[in-house]
């Protein structure tokens, strides 16, 4: 295993260790995670804001021998949650993306978002996620979750593109960008589309799929 791995995953424990979440939440086991399947070099990353834990379980740390030796396409029905129905479209419109790594901006647990706090995300996540990206080199960064969009876009390149609305009312807005994210002066292409679990019409996430990846 590649020493640059075990180092992270070091880091990991380290961050934790002094993380608001574990001091805020002291009676709670909720641990960390890194990746849900391979950690495979230049494929897309599919990538969410935090790992969520459920009431009453107690997580164990992820251990640099627990990596999955699987990509996003072939997890199990259970480990995929909602983002099983991202499944058809990447079939139909990105096939490159079953491929893909799957990882969370966040690596510490919580039940909510909101439970995570700023210097959690500033000052422990983001470098540890610069370093997870370096090592990976991802070519493109997909994800489905508003909240990591806000993130991602404080560091994106000044060329956005968003996809129009034409009728559909209420919805979320569609992203392509470039973000230069990791150690090197690299700008990795980022797409967002609204969540599975999003109310959105049928042909306005169609147009969403179709326009994230032509």
């Amino acid at each position: 295993m590649d020493r640059s791995l075990d180092l992270l995953f070091q880091r990991v424990n380290e961050a934790y260790e002094e993380s608001d979440i574990k001091a805020r939440f002291p009676q709670e086991s909720w641990n960390y995670s890194i990746t849900s399947t391979y950690l495979k070099r230049n494929v897309p990353l599919i990538l969410g804001f935090n790992w969520g834990a459920e009431k009453g379980v107690r997580y164990e740390p992820q251990s640099l021998n627990e990596i999955p030796t699987v990509g996003f396409g072939e997890l199990k029905e259970e480990e995929l949650g909602s983002l099983r129905r991202t499944l058809p479209y990447f079939k139909e419109y990105f096939p490159e993306g079953l491929k893909s790594v799957q990882s969370n901006y966040v690596f510490f647990r919580s039940k909510t978002e909101g439970q995570i706090s700023k210097e959690d995300i500033e000052l422990r996540s983001q470098p540890l996620m610069d370093d997870l990206l370096s090592y990976l080199s991802p070519s493109m960064i997909i994800s489905f979750s508003s909240r990591l969009r806000d993130l991602i876009m404080k560091r994106a390149s000044s060329e956005v593109r968003i996809m129009p609305k034409e009728n559909f009312t209420r919805v979320p807005l569609v992203i392509k960008t470039k973000v230069q994210l990791g150690a090197e002066d690299k700008q990795i292409p980022f797409v967002y589309i609204p969540h599975p679990n999003s109310r959105v019409p049928k042909e306005y996430r169609e147009k969403a799929w179709e326009f994230a990846f032509s």
